[in-house]
């Protein structure tokens, strides 16, 4: 890696940091874009869910719901990151198990 490429590398990592920072949570989904992005573990982000009192059709939100918002069209670009970041990680466990 060149210094420039590092450089790119650091922007783009900066951004990211803001982008969780400042993101607004204020539904169910973005409270998962946001968490996902900050643990990157679908188990950890619905436990928090339900300790926080999240509830999906009157009951506790599970991996599952977790990762169908993951999936679903991104509304903006921390859940494009989410999102990508939710594909590679299903891609390794898939390689793991499969």
């Amino acid at each position: 890696m060149d210094i420039e490429q590092a450089r790119k590398e650091i922007e783009k990592l900066e951004r990211y940091i803001w982008l969780v920072e400042n993101y607004e949570v204020n539904s169910l989904e973005s409270a998962v874009i946001k968490m996902y992005a900050e643990t990157q573990n679908v188990s950890k982000v619905a436990t928090r869910l339900n300790e926080l009192g999240y509830k999906v059709g009157g009951r506790k939100v599970t991996s599952s719901d977790v990762s169908g918002i993951l999936q679903e069209k991104p509304k903006d670009e921390l859940h494009e990151i989410a999102q990508k970041m939710f594909k590679v990680s299903k891609k390794k466990m898939t390689r793991a198990f499969g």
